[in-house]
């Protein structure tokens, strides 16, 4: 294993996310964004509908975030394990919602359990922009791929293309 410390404001990562695992792909907010008054609104109509308890939950990365500091020390086991792929994006197997939650609070020093190194991949998502960049189809075929693929769950994103726009 090769545990490693990173600036996740340094680094682009890619997701493999839906919307039974991310509040903001479920309902198009992150839910560190919410003032106190929309918090509880949404808290209390997840607890009728049963969403409360889920990763898309309110909650989820509410609580990840409040016990950063159970998570995050620098000799911890964190269970984030990832690959910096060619491409420069670090493909992320488990920790995908710790990391999230690292990179939007601004923290500047992640421990990765495992960070190895690939130079013969590409993540997903610039895998699939080369198939479409070197594709002779239709623009209207890649229009229906990509709603498609935005409809789908889980699908795959580079955080900074996607989860930091506000």
């Amino acid at each position: 294993m090769k545990k490693k410390v990173i600036n996740p404001q340094e680094y682009t990562f890619c997701f493999r996310l839906g919307i039974r695992d991310c509040h903001k792909l479920r309902t198009g907010k992150c839910s560190l964004h919410y003032s106190l008054e929309e918090y509880t609104f949404i808290k209390n109509r997840e607890k009728i509908e049963g969403i409360d308890s889920k990763e898309c939950g309110v909650d989820y990365c509410r609580k990840l975030a409040n016990d950063i500091d159970y998570w995050q020390f620098d000799d911890s086991n964190t269970g984030i394990f990832g690959t910096i792929l060619s491409c420069g994006h670090i493909s992320l197997d488990d920790g995908q919602h710790r990391t999230c939650v690292a990179k939007q609070l601004g923290i500047k020093n992640l421990t990765f359990s495992n960070l190895s190194q690939s130079d013969d991949f590409v993540c997903g998502v610039c895998h699939r922009k080369n198939l479409e960049k070197n594709m002779s189809v239709d623009k209207e075929d890649v229009f229906k791929h990509k709603n498609r693929q935005k409809k789908l769950s889980p699908f795959l994103f580079l955080d900074d293309e996607y989860l930091y726009n506000r």
